[in-house]
């Protein structure tokens, strides 16, 4: 019944209703990402937990309150376009295309699902039109991390 439920809603609508994606929610808000996830997909969105964002670096924090397009650029590499990638079909593959243009590395180590160096929490979480997969970490593409 649930994932019947969850089908029903985009993306967007999901996340608000997963209760520790709160920070995400607002991610989504302030770059505009939550109108590019309202559109057709699909799309797979690495989201991280609210702890995550607790353990980020105090630099990425701070970009909340004032560098909008630097957290937008942040989280464009947590999704994937034009693919509603399963974990099952994320185990098969080394690298995932981001719309930041960057390459996500996939790594299976020790019984766990990395997404560079994000550990996946929760998976598959099924949308109309994609899929999230919850992860520990928010993901800092290499060319931002100067």
């Amino acid at each position: 019944m649930l994932k019947t439920y969850l089908l029903q809603k985009d993306i967007c609508d999901t996340i608000r209703t997963i209760p520790n994606l709160n920070f995400m929610t607002r991610v989504l808000e302030i770059t505009g990402l939550g109108d590019y996830l309202r559109q057709m997909g699909p799309f797979t969105l690495f989201a991280p937990v609210d702890d995550a964002f607790e353990k980020a670096p105090h630099c990425v924090l701070k970009l909340f309150n004032h560098d909008h397009q630097a957290i937008l650029d942040i989280f464009k590499y947590h999704i994937v376009a034009k693919q509603k990638a399963f974990a099952d079909d994320i185990i098969q593959t080394e690298e995932l295309q981001t719309i930041s243009g960057d390459k996500l590395t996939i790594t299976p180590k020790y019984g766990r699902l990395l997404i560079d160096t994000a550990g996946v929490h929760q998976t598959d979480i099924e949308c109309s039109n994609g899929i999230i997969h919850t992860i520990d970490s928010v993901m800092i593409p290499a060319r931002t991390s100067n």
